[in-house]
């Protein structure tokens, strides 16, 4: 397979040397999209409302009563295929949540078993504009709702932003989605991973200082990824990685 990454005025390809292989023609940083977007962000005023209420409820939650640590046992899925990770984070919620379900049924409820899983449809239909958001609602009864709402990538996101609404999810018993891009260097890029920019979808387990540490499980350690072989499948992020990570690419499902 390959696969034409303009940059600049730079073109590199991108060539899968056997399943989930990342090899730059030139040597240099690559690029592949696990989380596309599907058209464009169209207003969702049924997520906005919701998110509303999430804020309210947030802004008179006591910090006092919120426990400085907190972690819940959401188990690491390995991604069954090399753009599967979307697929298999939702899996390693869903398992949490008692929902079984295999990832091919997941692929197939949530998009296309032969693509990854897209952040956002713009399909005129609002309740399944975040399909990952909407099979998480469907089998959790949680309110869980896309943040920041609007054009992907449109946004910086802070710590502050997304501190307390991890906190806030795990301290009621559901874990996070990310969504973001690993980056060659810097404070976007996961640990050990390749110096590529890597769209990816990763699950936050629990948080450790008071939401200063985020815990992650990574559904790219697996033996469909090879170049996971030196990769943790669960580990710690300082909450501003995570957020430099997300402002790169998607956002958080919280």
């Amino acid at each position: 397979m390959k696969k034409i990454i303009m940059s600049g005025i730079a073109a590199f390809i991108l060539i899968a040397a056997g399943s989930g292989s990342l090899v730059s023609a030139e040597g240099t940083s690559a690029f592949i999209d696990n989380a596309p977007v599907i058209g464009e962000y169209k207003p969702n005023s049924y997520y906005e409302q919701i998110e509303r209420e999430k804020l309210e409820q947030l802004a008179i939650q006591s910090r006092a009563t919120t426990p400085t640590a907190k972690s819940l046992s959401i188990k690491q899925v390995p991604q069954e295929k090399d753009n599967w990770c979307g697929y298999a984070a939702l899996k390693s919620l869903l398992d949490f949540e008692a929902t079984v379900m295999t990832q091919k049924e997941i692929a197939e409820e949530v998009y296309d078993p032969n693509s990854p899983c897209p952040w956002y449809l713009s399909n005129g239909n609002s309740m399944s504009e975040f399909p990952a958001v909407q099979i998480l609602r469907k089998n959790t009864g949680f309110a869980y709702v896309p943040y920041p709402l609007g054009a992907a990538g449109s946004t910086t996101i802070t710590e502050s932003d997304i501190k307390d609404k991890i906190v806030s999810t795990i301290c009621e018993e559901h874990g996070v989605l990310a969504c973001g891009r690993s980056q060659p260097s810097g404070d976007s890029h996961l640990p050990k991973y390749p110096s590529s920019y890597i769209s990816h979808w990763i699950v936050v387990t629990g948080y450790g200082n008071r939401g200063s540490t985020v815990m992650i499980a990574d559904p790219a350690k697996s033996s469909a990824i090879s170049w996971s072989k030196n990769i943790d499948a669960t580990y710690s992020l300082k909450t501003y990685q995570l957020a430099a990570y997300v402002s790169e690419w998607r956002r958080i499902i919280w």
